[in-house]
């Protein structure tokens, strides 16, 4: 009786504080559970270094996700994101050079499978990577169903190197297009065809024209940004104002890489910013270089979409045609600092013969994008002094084979 009697007492005590605004009872539940959360996009893997990796992934609705990682699939630490969202984005550190990690995402009731990366080696240590651009399609009709067969099926290959990370050197899709909805569609398309390769191995992009500069006589269409559209889609360093996202540099190895925006839209600057590198970016890029040099790097590779010197019959706008003193200045920093090779596309073929001053031009601009022709992808090998390009089609077979030797000091 007595117990009954207490009972009644809180329940009353309780009751009142609620009536009289005293006081007030929260009944705490997190939004994934009650709402269904789905991952839709991812994992992937953004870049990875030494000692820190980016996971970002996508949920079909705004929950607060983790990544749990360790050694192995039992997994010893776990990093919570802080507030729900969709587009979930997490970096993790205190990891250790040249080590497998595996990871897995948990948003709600929502899990991935196990899956790895590796973190960047030493400069002892001998590594690879993978470089492609221009997989795109021929319309956007056709690329938010599916990006090219070949396309996908260099994925497929690159997927089973068990490379340190891939570079694309841009044109993801068709695009050309300010209707934010139809982007979105063709940026969900180009995450279904990457994943499988982006859930352990990192995918970096250096973007093309095809989705930073919508042809359209209206541009620029109120609410659209390419750049910001870009961002929301992919966790990339945001490195440099103006050009987050796309201008960053990271090292692997003994070797550094950097990328660079050549088709920054931007209507104050030639040919509107389009296939052109501006001095912000230029004075960026020298100083990274000079970074790299003095920690003796023995190799370095620039990234950009767009290549900067053409054969008199290639018929599309390139750095050296829409601003030929830029591209000087670009070309005279990749020769100062002996840059191995710049890898680009945007032309529609392969080419590793026009390069000026030592510096190669590894242009490779068909990784899925020319039909009825070879489409190509590149395999790149670091040992000691030694860069190692082989050039392999959609079927796995090795084309061509190319050695660069450093010329670092």
């Amino acid at each position: 009786m007595k117990k009954s009697r207490n009972y009644l007492l809180c329940i009353l005590v309780l009751t009142t504080l609620l009536i009289s605004g005293c006081g007030s009872v929260d009944f705490i539940s997190s939004p994934s559970a009650t709402i269904s959360i789905n991952i839709v996009h991812g994992p992937r893997l953004g870049l990875v270094t030494s000692d820190k990796a980016t996971i970002y992934w996508d949920t079909d609705n705004p929950a607060i996700g983790l990544v749990n990682w360790g050694i192995s699939s039992a997994y010893s630490s776990t990093m919570q994101e802080p507030s729900a969202v969709t587009n979930h984005r997490l970096t993790i550190s205190g990891l250790s050079p040249g080590i497998t990690y595996h990871y897995q995402v948990v948003t709600g009731t929502a899990s991935s499978e196990d899956n790895t990366f590796k973190t960047a080696v030493t400069a002892e240590t001998d590594f690879t990577f993978i470089s492609m651009a221009d997989g795109r399609g021929a319309s956007d009709h056709d690329d938010i169903v599916s990006l090219p067969q070949a396309f996908l099926d260099i994925v497929q290959l690159a997927s089973e190197q068990n490379a340190y990370f891939a570079i694309h050197a841009g044109d993801l899709f068709f695009g050309h297009t300010p209707d934010i909805t139809q982007m979105q569609g063709l940026y969900a398309s180009f995450k279904r065809a990457t994943d499988p390769l982006a859930k352990n191995t990192p995918l970096l992009i250096s973007p093309g024209n095809h989705e930073m500069y919508p042809l359209n006589p209206q541009y620029p269409t109120p609410g659209f940004d390419p750049l910001k559209l870009f961002n929301e889609e992919f966790a990339q360093p945001q490195t440099l104002e103006g050009f987050e996202g796309t201008v960053f540099s990271w090292d692997c190895g003994n070797s550094h890489f950097a990328s660079v925006d050549t088709c920054h839209f931007d209507e104050s600057q030639p040919s509107h910013g389009m296939y052109f590198i501006s001095d912000a970016q230029l004075t960026w890029l020298e100083t990274d270089l000079q970074h790299a040099q003095a920690r003796h790097v023995r190799h370095i590779f620039v990234i950009g979409h767009t290549h900067a010197w053409a054969k008199s019959d290639w018929h599309v706008t390139y750095l050296g045609s829409a601003n030929p003193a830029q591209r000087d200045k670009f070309w005279d920093i990749l020769k100062e600092y002996k840059v191995d090779a710049y890898i680009c596309g945007h032309h529609h073929g392969f080419d590793d013969q026009l390069g000026q001053g030592g510096v190669v031009q590894w242009l490779n601009g068909n990784s899925g994008c020319v039909e009825d022709a070879p489409n190509q992808w590149t395999l790149w090998t670091i040992h000691g002094d030694t860069a190692t390009a082989q050039l392999i089609d959609d079927t796995g077979t090795v084309n061509y084979t190319r050695q660069i030797q450093s010329s670092q000091p």
